[in-house]
């Protein structure tokens, strides 16, 4: 399906050139979570993109703005998590525009920025968030912290020899594994000659899909 779709509609990875991955993590605000992420990150001064639930981002708006206010950037992770490509059309344009909604009240800020949960997406939803001006993100290196299996195997997934430059890393930011895993993780990543690079970055540097 990606083939079918200009890339500032849908955005799988970037330029393998480029020399920069992007970290995002799903699911959150998690206010057990992600304020250490939070701290993670900028000890490491890297930079990411968080997906965030609607439902969530009602529940701890002040935890939103301290996302963007530390400079990361934010997107549309659905109101409620929905299966975008089992919902009825009307319940698919209620998950999207609703969270869309949430966020952009929270923070001020225009979201243009997609990731339907577990990358389930129909090409009729792929069409309706391209009229509403929405690049949908998927990811090229799943980092498997939902699995729930320890720091351990999620940094043998983030590892030198499995991520490349132009990667987008799947991550969630309501894991304790994927806490304990991100400092070492980043410090890996950093050392294979890899720098973190925003999903605008992505979008600029590869107008061609792929």
């Amino acid at each position: 399906m990606e083939w079918l779709m200009p890339r500032r509609y849908l955005l799988r990875r970037g330029n393998r050139r480029c020399g920069r991955i992007a970290l995002t993590f799903d699911d959150g605000p998690n206010p057990a979570y992600t304020p250490k992420i939070l701290d993670q990150l900028d000890v490491h001064s890297a930079k990411a993109t968080f997906f965030l639930i609607g439902c969530e981002v009602e529940r701890h708006r002040n935890l939103v703005r301290e996302v963007v206010r530390r400079g990361h950037a934010v997107g549309n992770h659905t109101y409620s998590h929905a299966n975008l490509a089992a919902v009825s059309p009307r319940v698919l344009r209620e998950e999207i525009d609703r969270g869309r909604a949430v966020i952009e009240e929270a923070t001020g800020i225009p979201v243009r920025l997609l990731r339907p949960p577990a990358g389930n997406m129909s090409l009729r939803g792929l069409t309706y968030a391209a009229q509403k001006g929405l690049t949908v993100v998927l990811w090229s290196v799943d980092s498997r912290d939902w699995a729930r299996e320890g720091p351990e195997t999620i940094l043998q997934t983030l590892n030198g020899a499995s991520v490349r430059s132009g990667d987008i890393l799947l991550l969630h930011d309501d894991y304790p594994e994927t806490l304990a895993a991100l400092p070492a993780a980043l410090i890996n990543l950093r050392r294979c000659g890899l720098s973190f690079g925003s999903l605008g970055d992505m979008l600029a540097d590869s107008p061609r899909g792929g």
